[in-house]
């Protein structure tokens, strides 16, 4: 995964240069420069020759055709991101294969100015049904708390930032502490609050018996315990608890503690791929530090990662998801596109628990009359 990082960086900084170019003439020497360094990237690391002149054709395009240095710049943005997201694609998955996400997503980007606005108006409309101050978020490092938390600031009510670090990694730590500066700096509604629970989460699991302190009960107690902390915060202020979760975690696998981070009062970005979620990032400058940080939910001593849990990417599960709502024919499907199935259909029933509201027994009334 480092060299995979490297390559990586090395196309968004060639990629950078597009958007300080000066006139059509320069756009299109870049360009061919470019698209020398792509052709032997590709020869490393195999492809078909169909996918490279696509990519000329939408670059050559994109690059000149337009009609101003501020339009070239935008769509040379656009020709980087999608170029960087195809050579992601090709390194994770061989020639052979094809990508997860193509079949049953058409990959379309949301309309990030109107989605914020709406998620906004609808977080200040629920705090006022409410009769409540503002919001309480807990910030974890990660895409999906920075996000949600920019939304609640630029609501304008005051809004309390948590870092509650339980024997945490340092660059989980680093990345919420630094999100919260920025967000304290850019909107005077926020006020940032660290609560280490290590020595409470120390204190509880000596008086737990040893015989159930098993991983995952015990990483799933961390999450539970700064849930009390958020409610304890949300109680004193008069203010409501944030969800964090996206549509793929909260609706697809069910990856969130129950009674845990999935014990909120309102969820403002459940009803967002992981991916819309990261558009909405780069839309509100989320710093490149968490944007590209590796997802995690930091509950575990070993720091292991999202996908490593799940044994599927957020890009995967999420072509799933979209792949089982729309009800298609699997014949076509290769061995990698069947095995994410299969483990994103094993997850989701899995959560059902989760997802669905408290069972209640409900009592015929001809069981409760007395006669």
């Amino acid at each position: 995964m480092q060299d995979e990082r490297k390559t990586l960086k090395k196309f968004r900084d060639k990629g950078e240069a597009l958007l300080e170019l000066e006139g059509q003439a320069q756009a299109w020497e870049r360009f061919v420069d470019w698209e020398g360094e792509v052709s032997n990237w590709l020869q490393e690391y195999g492809s078909d020759s169909d996918l490279l002149s696509e990519w000329k054709l939408l670059g050559s395009s994109n690059i000149l055709s337009g009609s101003g240095e501020s339009k070239d710049n935008a769509q040379g943005w656009q020709y980087r991101m999608a170029v960087n997201k195809r050579l992601f694609w090709l390194k994770r998955f061989p020639s052979d294969q094809q990508d997860p996400r193509a079949a049953g997503s058409d990959n379309r980007q949301i309309n990030t100015d109107a989605v914020i606005h709406h998620i906004v108006s609808w977080l200040k409309i629920r705090c006022g049904e409410a009769n409540r101050e503002g919001f309480v978020v807990g910030v974890s490092g990660g895409i999906d708390s920075a996000v949600t938390s920019t939304l609640c600031a630029k609501t304008g009510k005051k809004m309390l930032a948590l870092n509650m670090p339980i024997h945490q990694a340092t660059d989980q730590l680093s990345r919420a502490a630094q999100h919260i500066r920025w967000l304290e700096e850019h909107y005077g509604n926020v006020r940032a609050v660290h609560v280490d629970l290590t020595g409470a989460f120390q204190a509880l699991a000596g008086c737990l018996p040893t015989d159930v302190q098993d991983e995952l009960t015990m990483a799933n107690t961390r999450s539970r315990m700064r849930m009390i902390t958020l409610y304890a915060f949300a109680s004193h202020h008069r203010m409501l608890v944030v969800g964090t979760g996206n549509k793929v975690e909260d609706f697809g696998v069910g990856f969130f503690t129950k009674y845990g981070d999935g014990g909120v009062d309102i969820s403002p970005i459940a009803d967002l791929m992981k991916s819309e979620v990261y558009e909405l990032g780069r839309a509100l400058e989320i710093s490149d530090v968490i944007m590209h940080a590796k997802p995690t939910d930091g509950l575990w001593a070993d720091n292991r990662s999202d996908e490593g849990q799940l044994g599927a990417t957020y890009d995967e599960l999420e072509w799933a998801m979209n792949f089982v709502a729309a009800a298609k024919e699997e014949k076509e499907l290769t061995s990698r596109e069947q095995a994410v199935l299969q483990i994103y259909r094993r997850l989701h029933r899995a959560g059902q628990h989760k997802m669905q509201p408290i069972p209640v027994c409900i009592v015929p009334e001809e069981i409760k009359r007395k006669d």
